[in-house]
């Protein structure tokens, strides 16, 4: 077993804000990112989709994530260039992409309460919210979780968009 690339958590409860973690539902696994509501609920942001219908961009609360690890050393990588990168203005960010903002990188979550409300996820302190009116510089739909050490690195999930996938 490696050591230092894993907390030796469980309880979701104790994981930061922010924090990227793996976890089993229904026995697949997947990653997730640590959230909060406004109100302050935690709750958890879906990174990684799943064959049992999970997406990258749902929101579960704290009873459906179920055991889980926290990991060190995961990231989100952006492309530098190339297909899936689209400027702000006059654009709209979809379910699953990460807009680039003054304040940092947010997650536009898949449609909340039927469909009705897409809340975006600030992935550096795990705040979730409605969109503010602030036009993001920058839109991504392609990226990329990446594990890395000083030695190497991993490559966790790569999304895409739907068009691009098939």
């Amino acid at each position: 077993m490696r050591r230092g690339t894993y907390m030796q958590s469980d309880i979701f409860e104790s994981f930061r804000y922010g924090q990227i973690f793996r976890f089993y539902p229904r026995g697949e696994l997947a990653y997730g990112l640590k959230g909060y509501l406004v109100g302050g609920e935690a709750c958890a942001l879906v990174l990684t989709p799943t064959k049992a219908g999970l997406r990258p961009g749902d929101l579960m609360n704290v009873s459906e994530v179920g055991p889980a690890m926290a990991v060190d050393n995961v990231k989100f990588v952006l492309p530098v260039r190339g297909e899936g990168i689209f400027p702000g203005a006059g654009n709209i960010a979809q379910p699953a992409e990460i807009e680039i903002r003054c304040g940092g990188m947010i997650f536009v979550t898949q449609p909340q309460d039927r469909g009705n409300l897409i809340l975006r996820v600030d992935l550096e302190s795990g705040g979730i919210g409605r969109a503010d009116g602030e036009r993001p510089t920058e839109i991504y739909s392609c990226w990329s979780l990446v594990r890395a050490n000083a030695h190497n690195h991993e490559t966790i999930y790569e999304h895409k968009p739907l068009a691009q996938a098939a």
